[in-house]
C-alpha cells in the first residue's frame, strides 16, 4: 500500500485501513463505546439542546417500488448487496439489534423511539414524500402519529425533487415526476396543519418547522408559495411557519433568505461539501480490491472542521452533523466515501454544535443529525454490527458534556 497516499488535504489513507484494527479492539474490549443500555435514565438538564434526526421512512415495501425495481424491494435491498472496494471499507454496513425492520410494523418505531430518547434525541424530522398531492411512504410517520410519543418531538422535511432510479432527484430514469406549479405546490400546506397542530411538533420560539429540501425547484412560484403557506397556517392558528432550506442549490437558498422570502437555512452534510471539496482520484492505486470504483474519498474530520465554522453572513443557519458517511449502496463504483468516521469524531461535532446554539437564543436550542437511519448512506445512529451503540453513546456523552459545561 502507498503510505504516501493522502486523502482530501492531510488525512493519510491508511487511517481508513486501520480501522479494522480499532473495529476489532472495540468489539473485544470493555469500551464505554459499546456499553449498550446502561441502567440509567438519561435526564434533559436546564439548558441542553433539542437535537432531532432526519428519519428515512423507505424500509417498507410500496407499490411505487415493486414497480421500479421488482417487488418488495426496500432500502435493505441496496444495502445487502454492496461489497468494499479496499482494505478496511466497511461494507455492507448493516444493523445489529434492530435488525432489517418493516416499518409497517408500529412496534419497530416504538423501540426506535425509546432508543433515541433514551440516549438523548428529542426528535424526528421525517423525509416527506408528496407528488402533487399523492403521499409514498407515509407509513412510518402514520405510525408515528398512532404512537403519539408525547414527549418525543417530529416535524418534515419536504423531499420535493422527482423520485429517481439515481437517488439523486434528477429528471432522469424518474419513477414519480414532482410537477412542481403553485396551483400544484400550494395544498401542501393543507396535508401539514393537521401535523402543526400536534403539541410535539417541533417549533422554533413558537413558529412551526417546515424543511423544503430544494426551494430552488419551485423556480418562480418560491415566493408566492411559501407567503400561501404562511397566510394559510396563520389563520389556522399556528402561527409563521419557520420554513428552511436544504442543502441544495444552496446561493439561490441564500437569496432567497435575504430577499426574505426563507428563514433560514439547515445544514446537510456533506452535501455542500462534497460540492465545494477536495476528493481523492484514486482509480490507479494499486490497492483498490475493484478497479471500477470511480468515486471520491473524504475525510470526516476535515468535514467536521468546514460545517462548524462555515460563515453564513449571519443568516439564520441551524447546524448538523452526521455520524459517518458512504453511499456505497446507492451509489456503487460512483460512491462518495469518509474515512476516519469514528464516533469520537462525532462526539466532538456535537459538542461544537450544542455549544452554538446554547449561544444563540433564535436556535431554540434545536440542532440536527443526518441521520437516524440513512443505511444505505452510511449515515446511521442505530446500532450497527460494526461500531454497536458507539454513535449513540457519543451523542449521549455530548449531551451530557455540553449541559455540564453550560451549568
Amino acid at each position: 500500500m502507498n503510505k504516501n497516499f493522502k486523502i482530501h488535504g492531510d488525512a493519510p489513507f491508511n487511517q481508513c485501513k486501520s480501522i479494522f484494527e480499532l473495529i476489532n479492539t472495540l468489539h473485544t474490549s470493555k469500551s464505554a463505546f459499546f456499553a449498550a443500555h446502561d441502567e440509567k435514565k438519561y435526564e434533559k438538564q436546564g439548558n441542553t439542546p433539542r437535537v432531532t434526526a432526519f428519519y428515512l421512512p423507505q424500509f417498507h415495501a410500496i407499490p411505487e417500488n415493486d414497480i421500479a425495481w421488482g417487488k418488495g424491494f426496500t432500502e435493505w435491498t441496496n444495502v445487502t448487496r454492496t461489497l468494499p472496494y479496499f482494505p478496511g471499507h466497511i461494507q455492507p454496513y448493516l444493523p445489529s439489534d434492530l435488525g432489517f425492520y418493516d416499518l409497517n410494523n408500529s412496534e419497530i418505531l416504538r423501540s426506535q423511539i425509546d432508543l433515541a430518547t433514551h440516549y438523548g434525541l428529542t426528535g424526528f424530522c421525517f423525509h416527506y414524500y408528496w407528488f402533487q398531492g399523492k403521499k409514498v411512504l407515509q407509513k412510518p410517520l402514520e405510525n408515528f402519529l398512532k404512537i403519539n410519543p408525547r414527549n418525543f418531538e417530529f416535524s418534515v422535511c419536504w423531499a420535493n425533487e422527482p423520485w429517481s432510479r439515481r437517488w439523486d432527484g434528477s429528471d432522469r430514469d424518474v419513477i414519480i415526476p414532482q410537477n412542481h406549479s403553485f396551483e400544484y405546490d400550494k395544498n401542501l400546506i393543507f396535508d401539514l396543519i393537521p401535523l402543526m397542530e400536534r403539541s410535539n411538533y417541533i417549533r422554533v420560539n413558537g413558529r412551526p418547522l417546515l424543511i423544503l429540501y430544494r426551494p430552488s425547484l419551485l423556480g418562480g412560484d418560491l415566493k408566492r408559495t411559501v407567503e400561501f403557506w404562511r397566510a394559510t397556517a396563520t389563520k389556522k392558528n399556528l402561527g409563521n411557519p419557520l420554513i428552511l432550506s436544504g442543502p441544495y442549490g444552496l446561493s439561490s437558498a441564500q437569496m432567497s433568505i435575504n430577499n426574505g422570502v426563507l428563514d433560514g437555512y439547515v445544514q446537510f452534510p456533506p452535501h455542500e461539501f462534497l460540492k465545494y471539496g477536495i476528493k481523492a482520484n484514486i482509480q490507479s492505486m494499486p490497492f483498490l480490491i475493484n478497479n471500477q470504483f470511480k468515486g471520491g474519498l473524504h475525510d470526516s474530520v476535515m468535514a467536521k472542521n468546514y460545517f462548524t465554522t462555515a460563515d453564513y453572513g449571519g443568516n439564520l443557519v441551524f447546524k448538523c452533523a452526521f455520524p459517518s458517511w458512504d453511499n456505497t449502496a446507492r451509489k456503487r463504483e460512483n460512491a462518495a466515501i469518509f474515512c476516519n468516521s469514528t464516533p469520537n469524531n462525532f462526539e466532538e461535532w456535537m459538542k461544537s454544535n450544542l455549544k452554538s446554539v446554547i449561544a444563540e437564543p433564535r436556535y431554540d436550542g434545536l440542532t440536527f443529525v443526518n441521520a437516524w437511519n440513512e443505511w444505505a448512506e452510511g449515515a446511521v445512529l442505530e446500532p450497527s454490527r460494526w461500531y454497536g451503540y458507539a454513535y449513540l453513546t457519543a451523542l449521549k456523552n455530548a449531551l451530557t458534556f455540553t449541559s455540564c459545561t453550560d451549568n
